[in-house]
């Protein structure tokens, strides 16, 4: 789940470069003109735009920051399987789920809809986030030198080696 936080924020500076998905328009002193998205006009007619690839590739990366400290910082991902992964859903799609009240509707049958259909998608995501978050707290915590032990006993047992094979030159 950690580079997935990491390649979203690439996909939107991507969508940021391409003129696509943006906001709608406002007054504020950071937003963006999308020229692209309006050939022939002057410039100064173009209205000013929420960036809205910029505002979820930064959330993006604050959710990379966060799934990477509970991975290496309170080594959750070993010890509670299936709670970083629901962060990380809850992270992305909620993150997405409120943006995209300021984003533009994509399709024409999008208007007039209490939600868009991003926002629809995400729901579910975000329940199973909540569902994950819930199932791997209260499950008790998996100790990994336990499991480390455990699976080199097995290999034993199933007549292999736990130690890395070493490569024999073929003659």
């Amino acid at each position: 789940m950690v580079p997935v936080a990491i390649g979203g924020a690439i996909v939107r500076l991507g969508n940021l470069f391409n003129s696509e998905i943006v906001g709608a328009v406002t007054d504020v002193s950071w937003g963006f003109k999308f020229v692209r998205l309006y050939p022939n006009v002057p410039i100064d007619s173009i209205p000013v735009q929420h960036p809205t690839q910029l505002y979820e590739a930064f959330c993006y990366l604050v959710i990379f920051g966060i799934l990477c400290w509970l991975y290496y910082g309170r080594d959750l991902g070993r010890r509670r399987p299936g709670v970083m992964f629901g962060v990380g859903l809850i992270g992305i799609f909620l993150t997405r789920f409120f943006i995209e009240f300021i984003k533009l509707d994509q399709e024409a049958f999008e208007q007039g809809m209490l939600l868009n259909m991003g926002q629809l998608l995400s729901i579910p995501f975000i329940l199973l986030g909540i569902y994950m978050i819930y199932r791997g707290m209260h499950r008790s915590p998996v100790d990994p030198d336990t499991v480390r032990v455990v699976r080199q006993q097995t290999v034993r047992q199933q007549g292999g080696s736990s130690k890395p094979r070493k490569h024999r030159r073929m003659k």
